[in-house]
């Protein structure tokens, strides 16, 4: 009898144990889940300041943690947590005549899918993220977060233009002085009509934006460093000198077309000689 009674209670008391390490087992992988989701949301948003302060995606991970406001997010890239990025994602028909990128941050559920690419396949709420506008909304998904700058080269071509059409105010204001558009500055530049020139050529100006600093003598007037490179991109404004009444102002963006052509922004001016 006493022998039984003691099976007894060793049974009760494995049975409990191994109830008890279930539960333990589950708030582990629970305390895991809520951890790694963490961890994925901050790279996530350092992903998305990337790209508002560099205009694009970084190509990977190692890529993102290189910079140095990121570099502490190296300790935290969970090897479970995946980085995908689409350059060149067309915005479709009646989208737009540009392309974008799309990226995406995810950790997957290592006990709902065996690998990335099954995770990347099970989308509840569109396509391939890639192609589809939709966001990317798998079953169980620890965590994942489209990040996509559709809207950027329309606002960035915005901007830039009306960058542009400032600049030409203040050639205007040479033309009002001199009665033409300016033919020269503080460089060995000298404009002929039909000739273009970067205008940091013409007004003695050989470096990069980063480095450029002061102001420079475009004819009659001054110019800044913020005439001579576009706002968004950094890329040198280029001056076309078409004749004294006629000039253009145009810059080459890293925006694409469907076709995988460059996209230039120009703006002109144009003062006939009636009204002179």
């Amino acid at each position: 009898m006493y022998m039984i009674l003691t099976l007894v209670l060793m049974s009760l008391a494995g049975a409990q144990l191994s109830t008890l390490t279930g539960e333990l087992y589950q708030d582990f992988r629970e305390i895991d889940r809520q951890r790694l989701a963490i961890e994925a949301e901050n790279v996530a948003a350092a992903v998305a300041e990337f790209e508002d302060r560099f205009a694009r995606y970084p190509d990977d991970l190692d890529e993102l943690v290189a910079e140095a406001d990121y570099a502490t997010l190296e300790l935290d890239i969970d090897p479970r947590i995946v980085y995908e990025l689409r350059r060149d994602v067309s915005m479709g028909a009646g989208g737009g005549a540009w392309t974008f990128d799309r990226a995406l941050v995810f950790a997957r559920d290592p006990f709902a899918h065996d690998s990335d690419a099954l995770f990347l396949s099970d989308n509840q709420c569109g396509g391939d993220f890639t192609v589809d506008p939709a966001s990317f909304c798998p079953p169980r998904a620890i965590f994942a977060r489209v990040i996509e700058d559709a809207s950027r080269p329309a606002s960035a071509i915005g901007f830039v233009r009306e960058h542009l059409i400032r600049t030409l105010g203040v050639m205007a204001d040479h033309f009002s002085i001199a009665g033409g558009f300016p033919t020269e500055g503080g460089g060995a530049v000298e404009m002929n009509p039909g000739d273009a020139a970067f205008l940091g050529g013409v007004v003695g100006y050989a470096g990069g934006g980063p480095a450029c600093g002061g102001t420079y003598v475009l004819g009659s007037v001054f110019v800044s460093c913020d005439s001579l490179f576009d706002p968004v991109y950094g890329n040198p404004i280029e001056y076309v000198y078409i004749d004294s009444n006629h000039a253009v102002l145009q810059v080459q963006t890293p925006i694409q077309d469907e076709s995988g052509n460059p996209v230039f922004i120009a703006e002109e001016i144009f003062i006939p000689a009636s009204v002179l």
